[in-house]
């Protein structure tokens, strides 16, 4: 399913509603993982877990990047952010 949008321009696919605050919790996760990793935690039944917060911490950033105009159609997916920024998503 596209999504139009008022510039004119169309998405494929979902709308990124709830990106920012999947990303704000993967940071999260790899901030907490960074200490258990840096301050050598031994946490209960995590049977040898590597936490790879490095990795988590690159996902974020690229993909802020990408919802904030690093994309294909240079297009901030955030509304009022960036100097083209979609202005409103077509009712579903």
């Amino acid at each position: 399913m596209d999504f139009p949008l008022a510039c004119g321009k169309v998405l494929p696919g979902p709308p990124h509603f709830y990106d920012i605050g999947a990303q704000l919790s993967l940071l999260m996760f790899a901030d907490v993982a960074k200490d258990i990793t840096e301050k050598d935690i031994n946490l209960p039944n995590t049977l040898g877990a590597t936490w790879n917060y490095k990795e988590a911490r690159q996902i974020v950033i690229n993909r802020m990047n990408y919802l904030l105009g690093m994309n294909r159609w240079g297009l901030s997916m955030v509304v009022g952010v960036g100097d083209k920024n979609i202005t409103t998503i077509a009712p579903l």
